[in-house]
């Protein structure tokens, strides 16, 4: 990740996690060369205007940083570079969760921070699953490779602020599953 101004930094309001990898890195099926990584995907109400106005600014802060560096960001424009933000209703149309949402996928080969309301540690996995709501640390970054060139999203902290609904189906107890008449 090259050097972005802290401008180009967010930390958001309440959003809903998803997809959520912070204990341990996960590797990339497409790619098993690359590093392992941590990821999260941020489920953001688009209601949140000052969060959503908070991305915009700071992914034009790392536009402006890449196209400092390359020229491809200046010959395809702002709008001509891929991005993280997604509309959560296109993406995931039947599932409930993401209506009148915005998501954005971020990672980080490095283990990213994660505290809970009061700003103590967790440790406990069992606390870190997706669907829980908090509030996440963030950072838009420019990068050209292969031809493909935009602005990523890096995951740097993650503050837990309460219990959500387990996100991708119910938890099912070992006694739910194998303990009476099964």
């Amino acid at each position: 990740m090259p050097n972005t101004p802290k401008e180009c930094r967010v930390v958001t309001g309440k959003v809903t996690f998803a997809y959520l990898n912070v204990n341990h890195p996960k590797p990339n099926f497409n790619h098993p060369e690359r590093k392992p990584l941590y990821s999260a995907q941020l489920i953001i109400p688009k209601s949140d205007k000052s969060t959503v106005d908070k991305i915009q600014r700071a992914i034009a802060c790392a536009y402006d940083a890449g196209a400092a560096m390359y020229e491809e960001f200046k010959r395809r424009g702002l709008m001509g570079v891929r991005h993280p933000v997604m509309d959560g209703e296109v993406k995931y149309p039947d599932r409930p969760e993401y209506k009148d949402t915005w998501i954005i996928n971020a990672n980080n080969s490095e283990k990213p921070g994660v505290v809970d309301a009061g700003l103590n540690h967790i440790f406990d996995t069992n606390e870190l699953y997706s669907g829980i709501i908090g509030r996440a640390s963030i950072q838009f970054y420019p990068y050209n490779v292969g031809g493909t060139c935009g602005i990523a999203c890096s995951l740097k902290n993650i503050q837990k602020l309460a219990d959500g609904p387990h996100l991708g189906g119910d938890i099912v107890t070992i006694e739910q599953d194998f303990g009476g008449e099964n």
